[in-house]
């Protein structure tokens, strides 16, 4: 398998997704066993993931979350192997966008071509529209190169042309605290 999507839980590693040597995907999710050194399947997904879709995915309360191409919130139990559908994102679902899980709340958004971010509130399973941004976040072809938290704000680089950064090294360095966002 490769470009799967891994998760650690309760300090198991689990390992989902991807394709298969044949580009085939793969639907499977391995769990890691540290004490035997050995991988064992643990269930199927429901959905296709890889890196290649980039779907959000996160962690909350060490429970894993994904968000699909179908803008349905997916819960993982893993000690239960089960799925169960929990919410529906407010708005369209594409790759490249940032999730950003900041004390109860969760940031989804700023997917490629797209300048805004919600808020999520899993205890209240809520959405919130936060704001959209301008400069390089509302032109037409704009995209992630990175994002990052540090002291409870959430830090994204953005550019006109990913994967040309050498090419077209505009980019803005944004940052922003949600709880000062509409």
């Amino acid at each position: 398998m490769y470009k799967s999507v891994s998760f650690e839980i309760d300090g198991v590693l689990y390992v989902a997704g991807g394709f298969h040597a044949d580009a085939t995907p793969a639907t499977t999710i391995y769990k890691y066993n540290e004490t035997s050194d050995q991988w064992t399947i643990q269930g199927e997904l429901p959905f296709g993931l890889n890196i290649i879709s980039d779907y959000p995915h996160f962690i909350f309360e060490n429970v894993p979350y994904f968000i699909t191409e179908d803008r349905l919130v997916r819960r993982y139990d893993t000690a239960a192997d089960t799925w169960d559908i929990i919410s529906v994102f407010p708005s369209d679902v594409n790759k490249g966008g940032i999730n950003v899980v900041l004390g109860d709340k969760i940031y989804i958004g700023l997917f490629e071509n797209s300048p805004k971010i919600w808020e999520f509130d899993l205890k209240a399973n809520t959405w919130k529209s936060k704001t959209s941004f301008t400069g390089i976040f509302g032109l037409s072809r704009d995209n992630n190169a990175g994002f990052y938290t540090y002291v409870h704000k959430v830090y994204v680089v953005r550019s006109t042309s990913f994967g040309q950064f050498l090419d077209n090294p505009r980019m803005e360095l944004w940052s922003f605290d949600p709880n000062a966002l509409k």
